[in-house]
């Protein structure tokens, strides 16, 4: 038996978890496809790697690869690793940051010399939630006196965990504005001039 002109090629493929979305629990891969290989009609088997095995709970995008020193078996547990050519791919952990819309609320009222304010009228998570556990603080702004409109914006939204923890970065926000307006009064005001007298 003489070695082998070409080697075999083999390529170990380390896992990957795709497709997940964040939600404040940890997520995780690990490990390899597989190591054992048939070539010929004959199962070989490799040994001597180890994986880097993510677990994370931000969103972001992360490598599970793959390093050692490779030794291929045959079936006898022979090695035979020098007619062998080992390829990797390294897998990857996937964390995508959850979406979430806020919307200023806005309103409609009658014209009475007071503001009617984006703060008083508070906001809605149109679209999306949080994850378990975690709460927003929205900043709003923009107000109108007059008759006419204006616009109810969303200044700014962090996100905290339960222990307090600011994991805005995790979220996908889309701020969306609402609208502000006053209308004519249906019934107007009345008011009397009196000019002075002197009796």
């Amino acid at each position: 038996i003489t070695n082998r002109d070409a080697q075999y090629e083999i390529t170990l493929v380390a896992n990957s978890s795709t497709g997940n979305t964040y939600d404040g629990t940890e997520k995780s891969v690990s490990g390899v496809v597989t190591d054992r290989f048939t070539v010929n009609g004959v199962e070989y088997t490799v040994s001597g790697y180890t994986t880097e095995d993510p677990s994370e709970i931000n969103a972001g995008t992360y490598t599970n690869n793959i390093t050692g020193t490779y030794r291929v078996s045959d079936p006898s547990g022979n090695d035979v690793t020098s007619q062998f050519k080992v390829g990797t791919t390294d897998g990857t952990l996937e964390i995508a940051k959850r979406e979430i819309t806020v919307t200023a609320t806005g309103g409609e009222k009658e014209y009475d010399g007071k503001a009617l304010t984006a703060e008083e009228k508070g906001y809605e998570i149109t679209a999306g939630s949080l994850a378990a556990n975690q709460e927003e603080a929205v900043v709003l702004s923009g107000s109108r006196t007059l008759v006419g409109s204006a616009d109810a914006v969303v200044e700014s939204v962090v996100i905290t965990d339960a222990a307090g923890n600011d994991v805005s970065a995790n979220y996908e926000i889309t701020k969306q504005k609402g609208t502000l307006t006053i209308t004519n009064r249906d019934a107007q005001y009345e008011i009397t001039l009196v000019a002075n007298s002197s009796t």
